[in-house]
């Protein structure tokens, strides 16, 4: 008897291919006055018995280019519909991973356990539960009820980051890469093994220490902008009264650190990054773009079951479909396609004043440096449109990341008041004898503990594209009583590594992992971790992934966070005020916000105090 035991996808122009989905083309414009799809269903036993489907649609392009946007939309919807049916054959196939023991049981159909592990708040509530009720590796559901696996053993983290070829990103979120960059621009997280080679290699050198050192002056100047006191606002003619929610003549402010965080780090990755100035804090917001990006923001601030179900379903979208989807007409696709036009714009020109420069011209920052570079390379050289999505890339992880980690560290000195006094008198200290920023032991003690707790990106995801097997450091035992010491992984498995749950596994950190603690830095028992061999870059944390894929830009971001905490702390004591600190959650949405439980809305309001050291 025939079933749906074989399907292939040949998707035009896409690297991915994976069993379990059909074939969808379409016909150039040119050939015909048609768009064509073709969906071909692959039925049999095996491949020598199997027996071949095509169903043609055809639809006239002048009913496309005359169509009203909501004649696209019903059309899309139309499209989407036969794609979802292809989706859950390709599903009801992956039956190898049902001997992991999981949170499966009783849980929905359409979602399965993704609200849960996405939308709890605080975020990593059931994640964390699953780690302790079965372990470092598990299966979940996602949506239609496909097996997912989530991974958080080291040892399969480490293999995962360092088999590029074996393991890339997986497509989802695709849609807003597309909108952001692009049909053909799926900038750095799905571009091929050769071409992410050749960007390392020209971007690394502008990310050394010794490129980033002669930033630090300019890193601490806008850092030193930062309007708290009354006075300082209105020196900025009142333009920061904004951030203010009493008096402005109240030398005790409530402030929105959030908000002012994410304009200190937009400047600083404007100077440093860029050679340019977006006066985000003297301006409340900064020019156009950034003011774009803040939207894009704000907009994935608000993450639901419905957006959830939409990442599943977009990775199995034809390209072609994705452009109908373009025309959407949604307060979603606007903004998004807003920041797409301005930044690609805004990109182009940055780079053609740092390949012609002219008198006026900036010394281009980072980005200046690799143009410059990428001039002197004979062979296997960047082009133009290369240089610019990495530039766009580097904007928006340049300035949400980082910003964030800052509003958690300081989240957390201000429930730590002792802690905050002892980490102020060291800074102070050492202002004198001015020594490396990497020898204050408190300061950076406390950014690893918030790298380790709060990690920009809780989670990644992967997709195998061979059949392979993952080493654990510890055995599992499965459904069925097997005891096993490597995980076998399908081609097309697709796997959720748990950033959050490794730097809290108590394996590796020890039984306080869900404590933050930032004296486990310095009593020296976290130097490098519990493990031979280190996951990520930095302090064996995972937060910056690690392999070939690692953040580019890690470095910059911990010489952002060190600058800007040793100004601000030595001059403001943090603190909350009444009912305050019950107030905020986290979230996962595009990263880990700090979240208003009011109001819903990225926020983190704290009571703002002058030191006496400052005063003086």
């Amino acid at each position: 008897m025939s079933n749906y035991s074989i399907f292939n996808l040949r998707r035009p122009n896409h690297r991915w291919q994976a069993p379990g989905r059909p074939f969808l083309s379409s016909s150039a414009p040119h050939t015909n006055q048609h768009l064509t799809f073709n969906l071909s269903l692959t039925l049999g036993n095996n491949l020598k018995n199997a027996h071949k489907i095509m169903v043609q649609i055809a639809l006239p392009f002048d009913l496309l280019n005359a169509a009203h946007p909501w004649t696209l939309t019903l059309l899309t919807v139309a499209i989407c519909s036969i794609l979802l049916a292809r989706r859950l054959w390709f599903i009801r196939g992956k039956l190898h991973v049902r001997d992991i023991p999981g949170p499966v049981d009783n849980v929905s159909w359409l979602y399965g356990n993704l609200p849960e592990l996405l939308l709890s708040r605080p975020y990593g509530k059931f994640e964390l539960q699953w780690q302790e009720q079965y372990g470092s590796i598990y299966r979940f559901k996602g949506c239609f009820s496909e097996d997912l696996l989530f991974i958080s053993d080291p040892a399969a983290i480490r293999s995962i980051f360092n088999s590029a070829k074996l393991f890339d990103f997986s497509p989802n979120r695709t849609f807003i890469a597309v909108l952001t960059s692009g049909v053909d621009a799926l900038i750095s997280l799905r571009i091929g093994g050769e071409v992410h080679r050749r960007i390392k290699n020209a971007f690394s050198p502008a990310f050394t220490p010794a490129r980033l050192q002669p930033y630090v002056p300019v890193m601490r100047d806008i850092s030193r902008k930062v309007p708290f006191t009354s006075d300082e606002v209105k020196a900025a003619d009142k333009l920061m009264q904004k951030y203010l929610e009493r008096d402005p003549s109240d030398l005790n402010a409530v402030v929105d650190i959030y908000r002012l965080l994410q304009h200190v780090t937009s400047d600083i990755i404007g100077e440093v990054g860029f050679g340019q100035q977006f006066n985000a804090v003297e301006t409340n917001g900064g020019d156009k773009v950034v003011q774009s990006l803040q939207n894009v923001i704000m907009l994935g601030s608000r993450p639901s079951k419905n957006a959830i179900l939409g990442e599943s379903i977009i990775p199995y979208v034809p390209r072609i479909i994705l452009r109908l989807m373009l025309h959407l007409p949604t307060r979603t696709v606007r903004t998004l396609q807003s920041f797409r036009e301005l930044s690609e714009a805004w990109a182009s020109a940055l780079l053609m004043d740092s390949l012609h420069p002219s008198e006026d011209s900036t010394d281009g920052g980072l980005v200046g440096f690799v143009v410059s570079s990428n001039k002197n390379i004979k062979h296997h050289r960047l082009s133009f449109n290369e240089i610019s999505r990495q530039t766009l890339l580097l904007l928006a992880a340049g300035q949400d990341t980082t910003a964030n980690t800052l509003t958690w560290a300081l989240y957390e000195l201000a429930r730590r008041p002792i802690w905050q006094d002892q980490l102020r008198k060291e800074i102070i200290e050492a202002e004198n004898s001015e020594p490396s920023l990497d020898k204050l032991d408190y300061l950076n003690a406390h950014i690893k503990e918030t790298l380790r707790f709060y990690p920009s990106v809780p989670l990644t995801e992967r997709i195998t594209f061979e059949d392979t097997i993952l080493p654990l450091s510890r055995p599992i035992t499965t459904i069925s009583g097997r005891v096993i010491t490597e995980l076998p992984i399908r081609k097309g498995q697709m796997i959720h590594v748990g950033i959050a749950s490794y730097n809290r596994d108590p394996h590796v950190w020890g039984p306080d992992a869900h404590t933050f603690n930032p004296l486990r830095w310095v009593d020296g028992r976290h130097d490098s971790g519990n493990l031979p061999e280190s996951i990520g870059p930095y302090s064996n944390l995972a937060t910056f992934v690690g392999g070939a894929r690692m953040c580019l830009g890690w470095r910059l971001a911990l010489l952002e966070m060190q600058v800007v905490l040793s100004e601000l702390i030595p001059k403001f004591r943090f603190s909350f005020g009444p009912g305050q600190e019950d107030n905020v959650t986290s979230s996962f949405a595009i990263t880990l916000l700090p979240l208003d439980v009011g109001s819903e809305k990225p926020s983190l309001k704290l009571l703002i105090q002058p030191t006496q050291a400052y005063e003086s």
